[in-house]
C-alpha cells in the first residue's frame, strides 16, 4: 500500500496516488467525498491531469500502533474498538463494500484526547486490505495489549470471554458488549461523587446543634410587649360584689345653729362632751343653756 502523508496548513492528510492500473469502486468512492460517515475518514478526490489522487483527513489523530504503545486503559481500548465497529457497521448502511476498509493499526487514526478512531476506506478493487477475520483481529490485540494495572481489568476478562464464547464473531453483538462497559463506567463515576454530599451533612449537624441553644432561650422568654408592669399595691376590693355607697359618719353631736347663738358668747371647741351640772348637782339641760 503506496500511501504517504502530506501536511497542508494545519491539516494533515494521508494521500494514495491512484496507479494507471488501479481499478476504482467509482460507488463507494461517490459514497465517501460526498458523505460524513461514522467511523470513517472524511475522503476527497483529487485529480490533475492524469494524475489522481485520494486523500483522507486525519488531523489531531496518531495510528492506533503509536496510540497503543505504553499501557492501555479501558477508554483507549474501547474508544478503538468502537471505531473499527462502527466503520464496518456504516459501510453497509452506505453500501461500501467492507472488504474495501484496512484492517490494520498502521492505517487506524486515534484522536489522543478523545480516543475517537477513524478508519480508512480504499476504494480499490482487488486490492490487499488486510486480515478479514475480525475476531482473530480483536484477539490478537487483546492478548498482544499491556494494560493499565492501576485501572478496574474486569472489562479485559469480558472482552475476552465474548471473543472465545462467539461461534460467529457479530459486530452488532460485539457493539453491544462495548456499550454495556461504558455504561458500568459511568456508574462507576456518578456513585462516589454523591456519597461525600450525603455523609458531610449528617456529620456537621451534631457540631452545629449547640448554636441552636440560643433560639431555644429567645422562644421560652417572654416578649417585651408581654410583660405587665408592676403596679402599687391597692387596696383589695370584693370583685364581682356589689358595693353599697359609703355615707358620712354624721357627728353625735349636732352643730350649733348660727340664729340660735348667744351674742358674745364663744362656743366652746368639744361641746356636750360631758354634761353641764348646776352647784346643787343638777344637770342643766340644753334649754336652760338657750
Amino acid at each position: 500500500m503506496d500511501f504517504y502523508f502530506e501536511n497542508q496548513g494545519t491539516n494533515t492528510y494521508l494521500v494514495y496516488a491512484v496507479k494507471p492500473e488501479d481499478t476504482v469502486d467509482t460507488l463507494s468512492l461517490g459514497m465517501l467525498t460526498n458523505n460524513k460517515i461514522l467511523g470513517l475518514a472524511q475522503t476527497q478526490f483529487m485529480q490533475m491531469d492524469a494524475d489522481k489522487f485520494i486523500k483522507y483527513n486525519v488531523s489531531a489523530h496518531i495510528s492506533v500502533k503509536q496510540f497503543f504503545e505504553g499501557s492501555v486503559n479501558k477508554k483507549r481500548l474501547v474508544g478503538v474498538f468502537k471505531g473499527i465497529v462502527n466503520a464496518l457497521l456504516s459501510a453497509e448502511d452506505y453500501m461500501i463494500d467492507t472488504n474495501s476498509i484496512i484492517i490494520d493499526l498502521n492505517y487506524m487514526f486515534a484522536d489522543v484526547s478523545t480516543c475517537e478512531t477513524v478508519l480508512i476506506c480504499w476504494p480499490i478493487v482487488g486490492a490487499d486490505h488486510g486480515q478479514s477475520d475480525l475476531g482473530a483481529f480483536f484477539k490478537n490485540i487483546m492478548f498482544s495489549t499491556q494494560f493499565d494495572q492501576t485501572d478496574n481489568c474486569d472489562y479485559v476478562a469480558k472482552i475476552i470471554n465474548y471473543l472465545n464464547s462467539a461461534a460467529k464473531f457479530s459486530l452488532t453483538d460485539f457493539k453491544a458488549v462495548l456499550e454495556s462497559l461504558e455504561t458500568i463506567k459511568a456508574e462507576k463515576i456518578v456513585t462516589p461523587s454523591k456519597q461525600p454530599a450525603v455523609t458531610k451533612p449528617v456529620t456537621k449537624e451534631s457540631d452545629v446543634a449547640p448554636v441552636a441553644q440560643p433560639v431555644v432561650q429567645t422562644q421560652t422568654s417572654i416578649p417585651p410587649a408581654q410583660v405587665k408592669p408592676t403596679l402599687p399595691p391597692q387596696q383589695p376590693t370584693n370583685v364581682g360584689m356589689k358595693q353599697s355607697p359609703v355615707t358620712p359618719v354624721k357627728s353625735q353631736t349636732p352643730p350649733v345653729p348660727s340664729k340660735m347663738a348667744v351674742p358674745g358668747q364663744k362656743t366652746p371647741a368639744t361641746p356636750a362632751v360631758t354634761p353641764t351640772t348646776q352647784p346643787d348637782g343638777n344637770e342643766i339641760s340644753w334649754f336652760y343653756l338657750m
